[in-house]
């Protein structure tokens, strides 16, 4: 649970920066957020059989999938910089 005020960040400053979810479902819930910095190399994906249930904010730059992880998107997804935020879904790896 993400709580009022708190959040997540990854800054990545030109290596990859990544959020790995594994098998299994994840849920993010709260009025926090996933706050991603503008940069193309942050990262939030999965291994196996992961699912993950964004219930908050997620915002900023980066990849939210990378062809590995099914997003049942209940919240709020947000790109605010140059930098693009790509979904990107493949096969099984959707959102919902």
């Amino acid at each position: 649970m993400l709580n009022a005020g708190s959040s997540l960040a990854l800054n990545s400053v030109g290596n990859t920066t990544s959020l790995q979810f594994t098998d299994g479902t994840t849920t993010a819930s709260g009025t926090g957020s996933i706050d991603l910095g503008n940069n193309s190399n942050n990262r939030i994906t999965g291994s196996g059989a992961a699912t993950f249930i964004n219930q908050t904010t997620i915002q900023g730059a980066g990849k939210l999938s990378n062809n590995s992880l099914i997003v049942n998107n209940q919240g709020t997804i947000s790109a605010l910089y140059f930098n693009a935020l790509t979904f990107d879904p493949s096969g099984q790896r959707r959102l919902h």
